[in-house]
């Protein structure tokens, strides 16, 4: 009976350590990096990757990047509804610009462990891009360059496939997002004697946005400050307002 006894401990350690190894190994195997690239973001003509950290148990930090390489160059006319009719044409070069994306991923599944499975990802995002540009104002013509800057941040909801040892299937099918816009502008040579009437145009084609309670974004007795010694006009920081937008992504990868 003793020796019964002995050999049922025997086996029933032999066992709880087999499943304890296995136990182990299984924690050892789990991902805790994933490098990716999004194929959706290679339809505008721009390169995503991504790289997605563990942190804990259930939460990981993913990092995404985006450069924009241009696709040529589109023409643009609209016409400002506004008691004088102003027509604004503008023809754009290439557009180039980056965004970063950093977000913070939570995976609630009970089963799986960060990296694998449904996620929920708040997230901040920066963006800065634009090209060269010629202006047409009254049909007076200038050359210069604009360009966009934005800020903001939404919620990421997707999931994420670990597919055999190291291949990754990352799907953002949920992203909704806000975002605080402004633009630089640079537009001439323009002539001292058209500065003023040059800024009354700018002013006008901002107000048609009827972004905020002042219509006069450019002080028209500051006029000096915002020409080089060359003529050419600059304005940093013009306020476009807060946008909707939406996020979503399809990334395949590797982990180890």
């Amino acid at each position: 009976m003793k020796k019964n006894f002995l050999t049922l401990l025997i086996v029933m350690g032999i066992t709880n350590f087999g499943i304890a190894q296995k136990m182990i190994k299984s924690q050892e195997s789990t991902p805790k990096i994933a490098v990716k690239v999004n194929l959706f973001i290679f339809l505008a003509s721009s390169v995503g990757p991504s790289v997605e950290v563990k942190v804990a148990n259930k939460l990981s930090l993913n990092l995404s990047g985006a450069y924009s390489y241009g696709v040529g160059t589109v023409g643009v006319q609209s016409v400002i509804s506004n008691s004088s009719g102003l027509t604004v044409e503008s023809s754009f070069g290439r557009f180039t610009g980056f965004a970063l994306t950093p977000e913070l991923r939570f995976y609630p599944s009970k089963k799986r462990a960060a990296l694998n499975g449904f996620y929920i990802g708040p997230f901040f995002r920066y963006s800065k891009g634009g090209s060269g540009t010629t202006l047409i104002l009254n049909n007076k013509t200038y050359d210069g360059d604009i360009n966009f800057r934005s800020i903001g941040g939404g919620l990421m909801l997707g999931y994420q496939w670990i597919l055999g040892e190291h291949f990754v299937l990352d799907w953002g099918f949920f992203g909704p997002r806000l975002g605080r816009y402004k633009m630089d502008l640079r537009a001439g040579p323009i002539a001292q004697g058209d500065r003023v009437n040059f800024i009354n145009d700018v002013n006008e084609v901002l107000s048609g946005f009827n972004l905020g309670d002042n219509n006069t974004f450019i002080p028209t007795n500051q006029i000096d400050r915002f020409f080089d010694s060359r003529g050419y006009f600059g304005s940093n920081s013009i306020p476009l307002g807060v946008f909707p937008a939406y996020r979503t992504t399809l990334s395949i990868g590797f982990s180890f």
